[in-house]
């Protein structure tokens, strides 16, 4: 393996700024900068070879990467999804329930690990499966339990789509062609639970944050998971794209009735922080739910 750029350090100290802390804000689009121009000089289709290198992601927990994939490019170069990061790791206290919907590799994983959360990390795609049990073993980390499952609105057997390009193997989802990275992707049959079920079968009391990001299917989730909700008021983290969404035939409208009925505050994560959602909402970003129990 070769040793990553020097720059990758330099780099992923940028990626340690966040929109969340004000006095950080102005120093945060440095980060964007940075990424825009190590994607065209290192590119994730030209990163193999620094297959297997490790960087640090949060609490000085570390993980050991395969950069071809963009998750895990941005892991080694840029820091992956900043605010998020920092949310989850805000929001978790030593002992706290979570659970990870979507795992990948587990970089958002490892920062509910680094806050001390005991955490179920839900990641159906084998490839990105093993990376995650490899990571938790580089860290020796005992309170995270790995599971196969496809989390979703009904349980029972599902469709899983993994686009055969390394680059985009963490966009494999449940809703076929709903992106050009899928449209060659390997058809594999997994297991589909809700996440009631998901919390039964754990045995999970006292949620205190779920994380769902499943490339169009985060609305299935939620509907899967509405005692879970009504119950412990976790707080959520949750991707939103229009176009896959509208293809798994959901809306973010119906979700935010749903979830506002709950008695939860939606807003949108932004790398100015925390910010109401507009009227014309973008047709993708982050959103964070924020319940009675999780502030």
């Amino acid at each position: 393996m070769t040793s990553p750029p020097r720059i990758a350090r330099v780099t992923r100290a940028l990626g340690r700024l966040n929109g969340l802390d004000a006095w950080q804000r102005p120093l945060r689009p440095l980060r964007t900068l940075a990424r825009r121009a190590l994607l065209r000089a290192y590119p994730p289709a030209a990163a193999g070879r620094w297959t297997g290198a490790v960087a640090p992601v949060a609490g000085g927990l570390r993980m050991r990467l395969d950069p071809r994939s963009f998750v895990e490019w941005e892991v080694l170069f840029a820091g992956y999804e900043p605010e998020i990061r920092e949310l989850l790791f805000r929001t978790l206290r030593p002992g706290d329930v979570a659970i990870d919907v979507g795992a990948n590799a587990g970089a958002h994983t490892l920062a509910m690990a680094a806050a001390g959360a005991e955490i179920v990390a839900c990641e159906p795609n084998p490839t990105l499966r093993a990376r995650l049990d490899a990571n938790v073993e580089l860290n020796a980390l005992s309170q995270i339990r790995v599971r196969p499952y496809a989390v979703t609105a009904k349980n029972g057997p599902v469709t899983l789509h993994v686009p055969a390009d390394p680059v985009h193997t963490g966009g494999a989802t449940l809703l076929a062609g709903v992106h050009e990275y899928v449209r060659d992707a390997n058809a594999i049959e997994v297991e589909g639970v809700t996440l009631d079920e998901l919390v039964r079968r754990e045995a999970l009391t006292g949620v205190r944050l779920v994380k769902i990001d499943v490339e169009g299917a985060e609305a299935a989730v939620l509907a899967g998971g509405r005692e879970l909700l009504a119950r412990d008021h976790p707080a959520v983290a949750f991707e939103f794209t229009r176009d896959w969404w509208h293809a798994a035939g959901a809306t973010l409208d119906a979700v935010l009735a749903d979830l506002r009925g709950l008695d939860y505050e939606v807003r949108m994560v932004t790398w100015r922080g925390l910010r109401d959602i507009p009227s014309r909402p973008p047709d993708r970003m982050n959103l964070w739910a924020s319940g009675r129990s999780s502030g």
